[in-house]
């Protein structure tokens, strides 16, 4: 069951016996193709517990009477049954094909604070209408595509001591599939007080009223983006805005361009205390050459740090559970972010003179001052935060 092959449910017993049926034959077991061991088809059983309808024709050979019961499993080597969920709660997505709800949940609800799980298949409004696919699965009608979304219930303890459900608590419950056939089918995990059960039996979850209920809340996020919001580990990029991840990367790409010949000696001039070491290091620059260079790299990244800060504090409300250590990360992003900008203020107005060791003492101290602070600051925070992390 840890590997999402389904659950077993041990040897058939004494007097009964089992058959797994193509899920395409028609209504009669006697039209049923029997699949070998090891296929995945419907289940059908006879023997002394299985009784025959009222008005069914057929002698009273009970031995002689089969029974689809509706479940998809199949036999294995060792002659095992595995239970593999109903027939009409599995559903197609053009991607991973057969999807198995309840041999995929079953992965899922080992991680601490789910207390309950259902995987449904939701339309994508890019696709068409409703329905229910060939495979009976809910959702995905013809010319739909099937988004497969995992809802979760959270242990009535676990809020209070972890906070909101984010995208940290899904990476790491959509992690319980690595390695299986299951990983990467969930393209959205969304959190619910509770889910609805079957009036008949207060132990199944209704699915098909589940998959009605959250499709208008989910239509908008699978629909928002050019392809639904993934959760998956292995996209690094997940817990980031693409359009600020982006002019973060274009900006630092034209800095390192208008550094030019001052860009070796630059962070030693950042973090130089020393006011006769920085006027000795800029004495041959020329104005229209090394002077330049330095002036215009520091005016395009004035508005570099709102960018690169933005994204770290992005970063840790998407990646971390509320509370002190994220309020904490997204402080220090922030209170990095603005030494930067001090530290560019006060070299832009060292550069503002015809020469940088016209520079008084006071500002060359002030900006490596607030130079080191940055670094400091900056390189632990992201490094918590780095992509993958978490």
């Amino acid at each position: 069951a840890r590997r999402g092959h389904g659950l077993c449910v041990g040897h058939v017993a004494p007097g009964a016996k089992v058959r797994v049926v193509r899920t395409a034959a028609g209504p009669s077991e006697a039209e049923a193709e029997e699949l070998p061991a090891g296929e995945l088809g419907e289940l059908c059983v006879a023997g002394p517990l299985v009784a025959r309808y009222l008005g069914a024709a057929g002698g009273g050979d009970e031995a002689a009477l089969w029974h689809r019961m509706g479940d998809l499993g199949y036999v294995d080597a060792a002659g095992r049954l595995w239970f593999c969920g109903r027939l009409s709660h599995a559903f197609r997505t053009p991607r991973h094909g057969l999807v198995l709800p309840l041999c995929a949940e079953l992965l899922f609800l080992d991680e601490p604070g789910v207390e309950a799980a259902a995987l449904v298949g939701i339309g994508s409004p890019r696709g068409g209408g409703g329905g229910r696919d060939a495979g009976g699965g809910e959702g995905g009608g013809r010319g739909t595509e099937v988004a497969p979304v995992l809802c979760v219930v959270l242990a009535a303890d676990y809020e209070p001591r972890y906070g909101p459900w984010g995208e940290y608590r899904a990476q790491k419950l959509l992690a319980r599939a690595a390695g299986t056939r299951w990983e990467g089918v969930v393209q959205l995990v969304l959190p619910l007080p509770s889910l609805p059960m079957d009036l008949r039996h207060n132990s199944k979850i209704d699915r098909l009223q589940l998959a009605a209920a959250v499709a208008p809340r989910v239509a908008p996020l699978l629909a928002s983006a050019s392809r639904p919001p993934l959760l998956r580990t292995e996209d690094v990029l997940a817990a980031q805005p693409r359009r600020l991840f982006a002019a973060c990367c274009a900006t630092q790409a034209g800095i390192l361009l208008l550094l030019g010949p001052v860009g070796p000696d630059l962070l030693r001039l950042q973090l130089c205390f020393s006011p006769s070491r920085f006027r000795a290091a800029v004495a041959g620059w020329r104005p229209g050459g090394e002077l330049w260079h330095f002036r215009a790299h520091f005016l395009l990244d004035a508005w570099y740090p709102v960018l690169y800060g933005a994204l770290l504090v992005h970063r840790a409300a998407a990646l971390l559970p509320a509370g002190k250590i994220r309020r904490r990360l997204q402080a220090l992003a922030t209170f990095g972010a603005c030494c930067d900008i001090v530290e560019n203020a006060l070299h832009m107005h060292a550069a503002a003179a015809p020469s940088l060791d016209a520079a008084p003492d006071w500002l060359i101290v002030a900006a490596a001052a607030a130079a080191t602070t940055k670094w400091a600051v900056m390189l632990p925070v992201c490094w918590m935060l780095r992509p993958g992390s978490g």
